[in-house]
């Protein structure tokens, strides 16, 4: 957990140390012929086939290029991705932006994005296995779980994260970690004082859900 420039930055042979663990575990898809969903699915089985890759993410939704951007375009889309994900025993995560977010009349605040609010189609909430989304309030960065098809996946929580910036980190409780998490060697600078421990920012939902059947 170290920081690329100023006081206590990473090495020269820390950064040779991480480019040498991600080559081996982290891989950027750029098709050749286009960037239609057939085209990035075909990159990623291919991946699969010489890497032994397990999962992909599509960053970001709006990069895929369609021949029309109606709902029922996205959802067609979307079944594709699933069926290839089961088909291919991978784990596929889509990252999408909402529109403009609402802001609350009663409190100033901007809502928390919904799965609903994404540019698009609502299928991006109907056709989802899980459902998240990352709001920022106080200071504090929440990730929202906001949807899980089955009750036994889980639970619709919203646990709370602030920044570290030395590391450029997020951590969720206690204080900041400064771990080398190649190789386990603790690196700890000192803490400032917008480094204090962050305590109990987890609220789980008890929203009633029906099964979706």
């Amino acid at each position: 957990g170290k920081a690329w420039e100023g006081e206590n930055c990473i090495t020269k042979d820390e950064e040779l140390q991480v480019r040498n663990h991600l080559e081996k575990r982290v891989w950027f898809i750029k098709p050749k012929k286009d960037f239609s969903l057939d085209s990035v699915l075909d990159s990623i089985r291919d991946l699969q086939i010489r890497h032994g890759l397990d999962m992909f993410v599509i960053d970001a939704w709006y990069n895929l290029e369609f021949d029309k951007e109606d709902t029922k375009t996205i959802a067609l889309a979307l079944n594709k991705i699933a069926n290839f994900c089961e088909a291919n025993n991978l784990l596929g995560f889509i990252v999408a932006h909402s529109v403009k977010p609402e802001v609350d009349k009663k409190t100033g605040k901007t809502k928390v994005p919904q799965l609903f609010n994404i540019s698009g189609s609502n299928n991006f909430h109907n056709k989802a296995d899980y459902g998240f989304s990352v709001h920022i309030e106080d200071g504090i960065a929440y990730f929202h779980v906001l949807k899980r098809k089955f009750k036994h996946w889980g639970y619709l929580a919203s646990p709370g994260y602030k920044y570290e910036p030395n590391s450029g980190r997020y951590y969720k409780e206690g204080f900041p970690d400064f771990t080398n998490w190649i190789t386990g060697r603790i690196n700890t600078p000192p803490v400032k004082a917008n480094e204090l421990p962050l305590e109990g920012n987890v609220i789980i939902s008890d929203t009633k859900e029906e099964d979706p059947f």
